[in-house]
């Protein structure tokens, strides 16, 4: 890695030799590349590594959310404003309700939510 956090194959050996006015500019494109890249991705819905997605099965591709995403689920479409609310911190699930929340569980891994009436 070079001092701007760039591989080494980016830069060029012979980079060395120029003006120190020549690197800085070499390593300021080099980063607004970075940038760009980094923007493109983000506009193409390019999240990289997350710990949220929606997973579709066989149906199509699975769709990843940006790390930490919220995710909220409406289980009485005619109460839009009654939701469950879920998302990642700290490697554990946490679950909100708009109204307490009923725990009933199946297995040692599965579990029903519900709100409360």
């Amino acid at each position: 890695m070079t001092s701007t956090g760039q591989p080494d194959e980016e830069r060029d050996s012979r980079e060395d030799k120029l003006p120190k006015w020549a690197q800085d500019q070499l390593d300021l494109l080099r980063r607004r590349l970075a940038d760009e890249r980094t923007a493109n991705a983000r506009l193409r819905g390019d999240v990289g590594e997350t710990d949220t997605l929606i997973r579709h099965y066989e149906m199509r591709p699975d769709q990843l959310l940006a790390p930490g995403s919220e995710v909220s689920f409406v289980p009485d479409l005619a109460r839009p404003h009654r939701e469950i609310a879920c998302k990642m911190r700290n490697g554990q699930l946490m679950v909100h309700g708009e109204t307490g929340l009923i725990i009933k569980p199946r297995m040692n891994n599965d579990v029903i939510i519900e709100l409360e009436s």
